[in-house]
């Protein structure tokens, strides 16, 4: 998203251990790492196990360049946790992921 909207906010952070104490109207409310895990899971059950070769095609986190201070470092720190998890858990899949940045 490149603003809110009537049904949302952007969010600026992701994951379970970086979620902000002091903005938490921009934490993830869904698709965090249980959500990736349970979702990885079935395209490996219902694809890779069957032989069918799954590409997880461009996936990104903008970076937000509103964010200063502590808020830009957790920012990057979540960012930084995200692509690894995300990776990670592709290829624990056999799901070959291409980052776009």
């Amino acid at each position: 998203m490149s603003s809110d909207v009537d049904w949302g906010n952007m969010f600026y952070y992701w994951g379970a251990n970086y979620h902000s104490t002091t903005d938490p109207a921009r934490n993830s409310t869904f698709g965090e790492e249980g959500y990736v895990d349970s979702t990885f899971r079935k395209m490996k059950t219902n694809f890779t196990v069957a032989g069918i070769p799954i590409v997880l095609g461009e996936f990104a986190a903008v970076r937000r360049s509103n964010l200063t201070g502590a808020a830009l470092a957790l920012h990057v720190a979540w960012r930084s946790h995200y692509y690894s998890y995300l990776t990670q858990q592709a290829k624990a899949n056999g799901i070959l992921p291409f980052v776009g940045m």
